[in-house]
């Protein structure tokens, strides 16, 4: 799986969460581009004027958390079983 960051720099681009997709899309310049939730490592916001929708921090956060607390959890069994 090839992971990607997503940086945006320019303003007017809005990031949506569409079956599974980010969806980077600015309907001033006629751009719109979706990639592989699952495939996003990073995203990096360097403008001042970007609409990130709800859904998207929400699968954000779901992803960062399972990736750090199942290691987490899994040594704390490790420890209770010395």
């Amino acid at each position: 799986m090839d992971r990607q960051v997503i940086e945006i720099m320019n303003d007017g681009f809005m990031l949506s969460l569409h079956r599974g997709f980010v969806v980077v899309e600015n309907k001033e310049q006629q751009i719109k581009q979706e990639v592989p939730l699952d495939n996003v490592l990073a995203l990096v916001l360097s403008a001042n004027n970007v609409v990130v929708s709800k859904n998207i921090i929400n699968a954000i956060a779901a992803l960062v958390i399972i990736i750090f607390f199942v290691p987490y959890t899994a040594s704390g069994f490790a420890a209770c079983g010395k």
